[in-house]
């Protein structure tokens, strides 16, 4: 018993945890400093933004930016309209406004979506934005969006994700 008690009193338990809880953080420090190259969400924007076109897949859809209208609100307000080409080739039933994030832009600010899914079909066609299609059919929607002033509208069809990736865009002139 003599051994076991002169060997403990060598190596404190104390002394112990001062060596080893410092070389275990100091291992984990060295693990996580693994170099591993990482594209920035802007700068991914940015290139999708540069490649994009008016036409965007996504998954088993994809949709088209057509044309856009502008004309006066109820409260004499300017808006856009803007006419959208939808289609889904998965056997699930979709429809577009869970498929992609339409957003349009004047001046580097977002617009404010003024799209009634309810409106009659002699006003728009936004109420085409909640029917299910599948199986590759198309389907034609639209949405509306308040206009600041008369600049240019640069409308985006985005992912519908968190990071809404640019998949499309198409600039209109507001004359």
């Amino acid at each position: 018993m003599t051994l076991l008690n002169t060997s403990i009193r060598r190596f404190p338990i104390k002394r112990f945890r001062t060596l080893i809880i410092p070389l275990t953080l100091a291992v984990l420090l060295l693990a996580g400093c693994g170099h591993q190259p990482t594209v920035s969400s802007e700068k991914a924007t940015q290139k999708s933004e540069k490649s994009a076109t008016d036409t965007a897949k996504y998954e088993d859809t994809s949709v088209q930016i057509l044309n856009g209208d502008v004309f006066q609100t109820y409260d004499d307000s300017k808006a856009i309209r803007v006419h959208l080409k939808y289609t889904n080739d998965s056997s699930d039933g979709m429809y577009l406004s869970e498929s992609f994030a339409i957003k349009a832009f004047q001046n580097d600010k977002e617009l404010d979506d003024i799209t009634d899914i309810n409106e009659t079909a002699d006003v728009g066609d936004s109420a085409q934005n909640i029917k299910e299609v599948k199986d590759g059919a198309s389907v034609n929607g639209s949405y509306v969006f308040k206009l600041a002033d008369d600049s240019e509208v640069e409308v985006r069809v985005c992912t519908p994700t968190a990071d809404e990736d640019v998949l499309a865009k198409k600039v209109f002139t507001n004359q």
